[in-house]
């Protein structure tokens, strides 16, 4: 199928802006995606798109906080089989398409049974992909390793946290924000940084972020001790760990 999108089987580079990377699997019946690139890209969408399920895969699982967007009629896989390798192998979250021709989504069904977060009628426009890919989660990818700042280390495959050889009890979410501020270490973290990762954006979440980033702060400083390992607010600017 000819298609004005990009295919790559090798992981892109990072985008020059905030966009989120979408891993686009093309379809057997039609366009996947309406709009041109830099429509998309305005709208904080960086698309890629893959013919081969398996190269989607791969590029998702390379590229941190990316969103599959895949059809129901991908070519060389079920879309229940790609939902469970997405599951098993990579962070990124599944968003089903359904062509707008078809309004019966029972075929999407079992995917999101399997973990699939969301259903959208094709081909997507740049706002509406834009909407749904800011309600997906942005989750800490095992394959990023560990990351640490001084004493404080932070290992994302075994999902551990640790002040030298002790470790903090977090939740999902909490590490997931300690991972973040780790490996931006030392640099700021602003406060809308962390909203538009975790939050999609949205100021009403501002004082739940700041609770948030409190009870990591409390929860690190009840183990450190002497390590001094924590989370400083920079005033008007944002977060920062010291260790």
């Amino acid at each position: 199928m000819t298609t004005d999108w990009r295919h790559r089987m090798a992981p892109p580079l990072a985008p020059a802006t905030s966009a989120r990377t979408v891993v686009v699997i093309d379809s057997a019946s039609g366009p996947v995606l309406s709009g041109t690139p830099e429509e998309h890209r305005t709208s904080g969408v960086d698309a890629i798109s893959c013919i081969d399920p398996l190269d989607a895969l791969l590029v998702a699982s390379r590229s941190p906080g990316a969103v599959i967007l895949a059809p129901v009629d991908l070519h060389g896989m079920t879309l229940a089989r790609l939902v469970e390798l997405a599951s098993a192998l990579t962070s990124a979250p599944v968003i089903v398409g359904l062509p707008t021709a078809s309004p019966d989504t029972g075929e999407a069904v079992s995917p999101l049974d399997l973990g699939a977060r969301s259903i959208m009628a094709l081909p997507a426009a740049p706002q509406p992909l834009a909407r749904a890919v800011s309600s997906m989660p942005w989750k800490v990818d095992a394959t990023l390793g560990s990351v640490c700042c001084g004493a404080l280390c932070i290992d994302a495959a075994a999902h551990v946290a640790a002040v030298g050889d002790t470790p903090v009890a977090l939740s999902p979410k909490e590490f997931a924000i300690l991972h973040h501020l780790v490996a931006q270490s030392p640099r700021v973290v602003p406060l809308e940084e962390l909203l538009s990762v975790f939050e999609s954006g949205e100021q009403q979440y501002a004082s739940r972020m700041r609770v948030m980033v409190g009870k990591v702060r409390h929860k690190l400083d009840a183990v450190s001790g002497a390590a001094h390992a924590t989370v400083e607010t920079v005033r008007g600017v944002g977060y920062r760990v010291s260790g």
